[in-house]
């Protein structure tokens, strides 16, 4: 960045990252895959040139607020102790602030896509730091970008961090920033940032995770490796799940009854939590996974737990694996479902006693796929991180409308818990299609 008056120490910082201070691009991106210690480094810049440059303000940007007041606002704080600066720095919590005690109109704060009035009312920006970029619609970033105020003399730089293996092959971000035939190629700097260079961390053991993130394919291993772009929510058998169906913070609907799905393996035994909102803006919501060990009682015993933890007193539903009406897995003495409802002291019309067959995966996948297609599920990105992953590493049997499954890493029992919650409410395509439209068309 011109006009600097610090020169940053590069002990601070992994190589890659210090070319945003030489870069005069308007736009710059650096991207890569993980522990390429790209937040951490630019964290130690701006934190130093807060305090040792004549002007500084920047706002440090998320998609959500809340996202900014707990993690970005932790990564921040570390970078001030870690450089031994806390007797220069005066750090609000509650609005998010980093100031520098000695020259107060140096600072940087925090804002949310979804409140940029912030930004609009700041005066002389010399930057903005979007973190988790690969968030971002065209929206978002129309309504970042376009509420910064200019000034002559001012370059307000625009610095995005993001994953690669978080970005979806010719989706905004991809087609807006990296191809050659986006307009404002020429605006954007792209500046790819490797583990393989990350002097602070353990690289042995970092390519050990990192293969075992993807399952040890090779082939996606080296593309996401040097910087590829290949969305990390491709499927094979899924092929229309994407990261437009992983919600932050689902919030669960009083209004509606909660659905409890089971898979009854005994190693683990499983439910999904989920709800039909079949009202407009609605869709069919996965909030939470449990698997416990040690048959059906033992799960509803932490279903229980989790129904206490949110204090829920409605309605529940419960359906499951067919077999759960012939048998308990563990004793076999009485079935499964039978248990569910004298532990949860339910009465026999909330338990799903018509699914004696389940559907067929071939069916069920068909199903699945358009219901993505017509973005009507969401999974919670926390409280259903297995989930999301079976939905990405199902893989077809070769020869067969099924999928693989074992019981090492093709477990896929919460894939199975999600599909019957699921089918409970569609069991053929024409039924998406027609609760696609409700929803959508009462937006």
């Amino acid at each position: 960045m011109k006009g600097n008056v610090f020169k940053f120490p590069s002990q601070l910082s992994v190589p890659a990252v210090l070319n945003v201070l030489k870069s005069d691009k308007r736009i710059i991106l650096l991207y890569g895959w993980r522990d390429g210690g790209k937040s951490t480094s630019l964290g130690n810049i701006l934190i130093s040139k807060l305090l040792f440059d004549d002007h500084f303000r920047w706002i440090h940007i998320r998609k959500h607020y809340n996202e900014i007041a707990s993690s970005t606002f932790q990564n921040l704080t570390d970078r001030v102790n870690g450089l031994g600066v806390n007797d220069y720095i005066s750090i609000t919590k509650d609005h998010f602030k980093f100031t520098n005690k000695l020259r107060p109109s140096n600072f940087i704060f925090g804002a949310g896509v979804d409140n940029p009035d912030k930004i609009r009312s700041t005066q002389d920006l010399n930057g903005v730091w979007f973190e988790e970029f690969h968030d971002a619609n065209s929206q978002d970033f129309e309504s970042i970008y376009g509420t910064i105020r200019t000034k002559k003399g001012f370059n307000t730089k625009f610095i995005g961090t993001l994953n690669n293996d978080k970005i979806p092959y010719d989706g905004f971000i991809h087609n807006t920033f990296f191809k050659e035939s986006s307009p404002i190629k020429n605006d954007v700097e792209l500046i790819h940032v490797s583990w393989r260079d990350n002097q602070f961390i353990d690289k042995a053991e970092t390519e050990k995770k990192l293969k075992l993130v993807v399952l040890n394919n090779e082939e996606r291993f080296s593309i996401l490796d040097s910087g590829g772009i290949v969305p990390e929510n491709v499927g094979e058998y899924y092929t229309e799940f994407g990261d437009f169906a992983i919600h932050d913070n689902l919030i669960i609907n009083n209004n509606y009854p909660l659905l409890v799905s089971f898979d009854f393996n005994y190693e683990p035994t499983t439910c999904v939590i989920a709800q039909n909102i079949n009202e407009r803006g609605g869709g069919f919501n996965f909030y939470k996974e449990i698997q416990k060990d040690g048959g059906t009682r033992v799960l509803v015993h932490e279903l229980k737990k989790y129904l206490n933890q949110i204090g829920w007193n409605n309605k529940i539903e419960i359906t499951g694996d067919a077999s759960g009406h012939k048998h308990d897995t563990k004793s076999g003495a009485v079935t499964d479902f039978n248990i569910i409802q004298s532990e949860l002291s339910i009465p026999t019309s909330w338990i799903n006693y018509n699914n004696k067959m389940n559907m067929s995966l071939g069916v069920s996948r068909d199903i699945f796929n358009y219901a993505f297609f017509k973005d009507i599920i969401r999974l919670d990105r926390n409280g259903c991180k297995g989930l999301i992953n079976d939905f990405r590493i199902a893989k077809p049997k070769p020869g067969t409308s099924e999928f693989i499954k074992d019981r090492n890493t093709f477990k896929l029992d919460l894939l199975d818990a999600g599909r019957y919650a699921f089918h409970k409410y569609f069991s053929e395509i024409k039924q998406v299609e027609l609760y696609s439209e409700f929803v959508k068309n009462n937006k």
